[in-house]
């Protein structure tokens, strides 16, 4: 537990560095893996006036489909929209919750 706290320290602390954005989205993304159980992180930033993303780094093997991650994020009807999870008072939730157990109706926008 002391060593994840301690790389929780580190990661927090380059945050703070004053890296180039893509060197830091770089190094979030390389040092996220040693902090949490992930399999994969998608990091983007983020114009707060509009909440469109202005840029992206993602690993595999989000990489080769994020193309269609923000066609789908911007241009298709669904749930857990990023738009809609920053602009809630809790901004976390999963495809069951917001399908109501029912993950096929996430597309259909009659559900």
């Amino acid at each position: 537990m002391a060593a994840r706290a301690d790389r929780l320290d580190v990661l927090i602390r380059r945050c703070y560095a004053g890296l180039e954005t893509g060197e830091l989205r770089a190094e979030v993304l390389a040092r996220l893996h040693g902090i949490l159980t992930v399999d994969a992180a998608f990091f983007a930033t983020v114009d707060p006036a509009t909440l469109l993303f202005t840029s992206a780094t993602a690993d595999d093997p989000l990489r080769a489909v994020t193309r269609a991650f923000l066609a789908n994020e911007f241009g298709r009807t669904d749930v857990n929209k990023f738009a809609v999870l920053a602009d809630s008072a809790d901004p976390v939730s999963s495809l069951d919750h917001a399908t109501r157990g029912r993950r096929a109706a996430a597309h259909d926008p009659s559900r």
